[in-house]
């Protein structure tokens, strides 16, 4: 007859394994929940735009001046004041160097 301390011990390993598996599960979908609904559209649109989300795309999207799409890399989570692509500009930069006046007024708010 097994006895009370090896149903313990085995309880506790049982317990153990819980703990670390959910600790594992969290860990793995906590980003996937930082997303909220419109960045994920925003994405998608982009990518019906054929439009890659990627920082280099955003900022060449800003140098030609493409209001939609560089709207959609913002409300999909990129950031206007980071530094992309080889040539270390923002998107603001970018925008000013092609003479995109609108744009640099969108991006000047933000």
């Amino acid at each position: 007859m097994p006895s009370c301390l090896s149903f313990f011990n085995l309880f506790a390993q049982v317990a153990k394994f819980y703990v670390v598996a959910v600790s594992v599960l969290f860990i793995l979908f906590t980003p996937l929940m930082t997303y909220s609904k419109s960045q994920i559209e925003a994405r998608k649109e982009l990518g019906q735009l054929n439009i890659q989300y990627s920082p280099e795309a955003f900022v060449e999207s800003s140098m030609n001046g493409d209001i939609l799409a560089v709207t959609l890399f913002i409300e999909a989570g990129m950031d206007v004041n980071e530094r992309h692509g080889g040539s270390g500009m923002t998107v603001l930069i970018a925008a000013a160097s092609k003479g995109r006046t609108e744009l640099v007024q969108l991006l000047s708010v933000m």
